[in-house]
């Protein structure tokens, strides 16, 4: 069970890196804020909305540094 608490850890740090670098700290704040948690369903019910950036570039492998 610790494995996975720590998997799911893991996975959450990701997750929210990844929407850090998408969005701002205050839209993701807007979003949270319009969305609500389903106690039912165990899940967060979220409106949909539009990023407006249309393509995502990833560095070469040359240029990519470890944290």
């Amino acid at each position: 069970m610790l494995d996975t608490i720590r998997k799911q850890g893991y996975d959450l740090k990701f997750y929210q890196r990844l929407v850090r670098m998408l969005m701002k700290d205050e839209e993701i704040a807007k979003i949270k804020m319009k969305s609500e948690y389903d106690e039912d369903r165990d899940d967060w019910i979220v409106p949909p909305f539009q990023l407006k950036a249309k393509e995502v570039t990833l560095p070469s492998l040359g240029m990519m540094k470890k944290a």
